[in-house]
């Protein structure tokens, strides 16, 4: 077994509200991995990503500045930031570690890579194998509309199928990585629990049993909102979102979080099986949160504690 540089492994996933883990104190949650991961090593428990939105928020943490600094300011055309502007992928290789991406990363399809000397999986719909298991498009469930959350509750949605088949890959990566070769930096991008609101049949059942139905939120503390955030719940429809709704959405995204935390045991288990499991590093945060009905809002795009958080 080496002894040498350690390997490095980021688990990055998508949309995951910090709150919504057991070692931050939620006690519905069951997320046995992750709390795993805080019990043996460092919780940052008052960290900010830097933009509230996926692609920005993804190229500011890549490259270490801010998304208004490297022109990236949403999820379309502006999204994609320039191939020139470094990376930690691009400094992973100049000290000599193989850094590959395995998913979710939203680089968009100007530049796949952004500094990675590999890709083992394709981005959501980037490719044939993601098309083959997303379907062709994107649909009103995964966008911030309050259909999202009407149709909330259990059965399937393609992201769950794209993380089991991320979470394959890394895995038989980590699996048939020979100890002699060089040290590697896998970056492993999931997309759960990002919207479809739509999970497993038990873990729906579970969740909707033991959450409390939410309380609308008083007319008095919307009255005294900001008009830049009245305007933000005005588009969306969330006031129009009955509390059974709301309460659906809330079960279906904490059956999304539980199934993401399954996922990273899947990865986790592959390396603590393996030869080289102590001297691998594990990492994992989240491209930003989630505000999954707190202030009876969902999604991000706001500054909120529960959507901005990574």
């Amino acid at each position: 077994m080496s002894q040498g540089r350690p390997n490095i492994i980021l688990i990055i996933s998508d949309q995951h509200n910090k709150h919504i883990m057991g070692c931050a104190g939620n006690a519905i949650i069951q997320t046995p991995n992750l709390d795993r991961l805080a019990s043996q090593g460092v919780r940052l428990t008052n960290t900010y990503c830097p933009y509230p939105l996926c692609a920005p928020s993804r190229a500011g943490f890549m490259s270490a500045q801010y998304p208004s600094d490297i022109g990236v300011f949403d999820n379309g055309g502006s999204a994609f930031f320039s191939s020139r502007t470094p990376t930690f992928a691009h400094a992973l290789g100049g000290a000599d570690y193989e850094a590959v991406l395995c998913g979710r990363m939203h680089f968009g399809n100007t530049d796949p890579f952004h500094g990675f000397a590999s890709r083992i999986h394709g981005d959501t719909g980037n490719d044939t194998v993601s098309r083959e298991i997303l379907g062709s498009g994107m649909n009103r469930t995964n966008g911030q509309t309050r259909y999202a959350i009407e149709v909330a509750g259990h059965g399937k949605n393609g992201f769950q199928a794209y993380d089991r088949s991320v979470a394959d890959t890394a895995s038989n990566f980590i699996r048939n990585r020979k100890p002699s070769e060089r040290p590697f930096a896998l970056v492993v991008g999931l997309m759960l629990p990002h919207n479809p609101l739509i999970c497993s049949k038990e873990d729906f059942e579970y969740y909707h049993t033991w959450i409390q139905k939410p309380e609308p939120e008083p007319a008095s503390a919307l009255d005294r909102l900001h008009p830049a955030m009245k305007k933000w719940r005005e588009r969306r429809g969330v006031d129009q979102l009955s509390p059974e709704q709301n309460h659906r959405a809330i079960a279906a995204y904490y059956g999304l979080v539980a199934e993401l935390d399954r996922n990273v045991g899947r990865i986790t288990e592959t390396i603590r099986s393996g030869d080289q499991s102590e001297n691998t590093v594990i990492i994992y945060t989240s491209d930003h949160g989630d505000m999954c009905c707190d202030h009876g809002m969902w999604w991000k795009s706001s500054f909120y504690e529960g959507s901005d958080p990574s």
